[in-house]
């Protein structure tokens, strides 16, 4: 049924991560929802050092409530993957653990000793193997605790990685959502699209990745919207 589906989430605060399991006696969607009716529209004012002139001069000239300005969150979503295969090793650790006491007291308890080792070795690796990043696993942005992200309706500025700019709104020719989740700073003038919220120049593609303080939805439409509204202007001038 539409609006019932149930899937895990986590919620990035000042203080850290809360998960919230997908097992719900409500809505898994219905919870994401009411989670996402709660933001604001614009993150912190407290954005990198480099872009505070950017940011009072956009807000003197079209007012602080048309500038929207987003700073890196204190905390990064974990893979759930992780998470899921470190739960199972503790649990083959524990299980290992008792078999070996079973063993111990019985004459023939060598099998159960046995197994008990290999349990906990092999409960061990996977413990290892739950904090490696594979190559199918996003990267993070470079220094992606200095990022901050401005946008009104004058254009756009930002610092992500190895990123650092403004621009304004005639110089982009398309902003695309692309979901994939992606922790890095992709630049690439290729036909394959980077994740996260993809702007389009000429040549180039930036992509905005799932760092900051607001959801990337959010940000999407605040760009999508400062946009289109420049491009409606120069085609009714």
């Amino acid at each position: 049924m539409a609006g019932r589906r149930s899937f895990p989430m986590q919620v990035a605060h000042e203080n850290g991560l809360l998960y919230i399991p997908g097992n719900l006696n409500v809505s898994s969607e219905d919870m994401y929802q009411f989670l996402y009716s709660r933001f604001s529209p614009s993150g912190s004012r407290d954005v990198n050092p480099l872009l505070t002139k950017y940011l009072a001069i956009e807000e003197q000239a079209f007012g602080p409530e048309r500038v929207w300005s987003f700073r890196a969150r204190n905390h990064l979503a974990k893979p759930f993957g992780g998470r899921k295969l470190r739960a199972f090793s503790i649990a083959l650790m524990l299980s290992g653990a008792l078999w070996i006491l079973l063993g111990t007291g019985q004459k023939e308890g060598e099998g159960w000793i046995g197994g008990g080792v290999a349990a906990i070795f092999i409960g061990f690796l996977f413990f290892l193997f739950s904090f490696i990043e594979t190559g199918t696993e996003p990267k993070r942005t470079k220094r992606w605790k200095e990022a901050s992200l401005v946008i009104s309706p004058g254009g756009l500025a930002m610092i992500q990685g190895d990123a650092k700019g403004e621009m304004g709104w005639d110089e982009l020719l398309d902003v695309k959502w692309n979901p994939t989740g992606s922790k890095g700073l992709v630049l690439t003038s290729s036909s394959v699209d980077p994740p996260g919220i993809l702007l389009v120049f000429e040549g180039a593609k930036i992509s905005i990745v799932d760092i900051y303080d607001r959801p990337l939805p959010l940000i999407y439409k605040r760009i999508a919207q400062s946009w289109r509204e420049t491009e409606s202007d120069l085609d009714a001038s």
